[in-house]
């Protein structure tokens, strides 16, 4: 009997002895992944702050229509103005905007733009590529007619949602999307 409490006491001290070297290794890896994220994190906030301390822009903004005077024609002529008073762009690009249609929702409709852009050149008076704009504007239901309508964009192939007066625009988004296109264009044989 005292061989088998041996052999017992012997094989639960060598469990206890494995589980307690894996949670030493796991606590240590956890560790170390922490410390990468807080660099990760500290490096993007330096980054940040170069980019503030770089850049003293103020991002522009328009007056949006409210819920009671919106219109379709009203927010064709509002996303113009927008663009046009607070986007910084070479004049060598060129924009049409379409309505595209309407959404209804339970609580709110949805009018879809699209904004076309383009830059023609002498040598090639119609683009061989196009990079286009989204925008939605919100009319929630629910809310006083008083209330500014959403206003909300997104670029062609991207996820990431602009409100007017949170994001600066870039030029080189819309020429980033347009040689894409080219590039895939380039690749496909006809």
């Amino acid at each position: 009997m005292d061989t088998y409490v041996r052999e017992a006491r012997s094989l639960v001290d060598t469990v206890v002895k494995t589980a307690i070297s894996i949670l030493l290794v796991e606590n240590a890896n956890q560790k170390r992944k922490l410390s990468e994220l807080q660099d990760m994190a500290l490096n993007s906030l330096r980054h940040w702050e170069n980019v503030q301390l770089e850049e003293n822009y103020i991002v522009e903004n328009i007056q949006w229509p409210t819920i009671a005077e919106f219109t379709t024609e009203k927010a064709l002529q509002k996303i113009d103005e927008f663009i046009r008073q607070t986007w910084k762009y070479s004049e060598c690009w060129l924009f049409c905007i379409d309505f595209i249609r309407e959404e209804i929702h339970p609580y709110s409709k949805r009018y879809i733009y699209i904004v076309k852009w383009s830059r023609p050149t002498k040598e090639h008076p119609i683009p061989r590529a196009t990079a286009s704009i989204y925008f939605t504007i919100e009319l929630s239901t629910i809310k006083p007619e008083e209330t500014p309508v959403y206003v909300a964009y997104t670029f062609e192939g991207n996820r990431l949602i602009h409100r007017p007066g949170m994001s600066r625009f870039r030029e080189k988004w819309l020429q980033e999307i347009i040689d894409s296109k080219a590039l895939l264009m380039s690749e496909v044989k006809f």
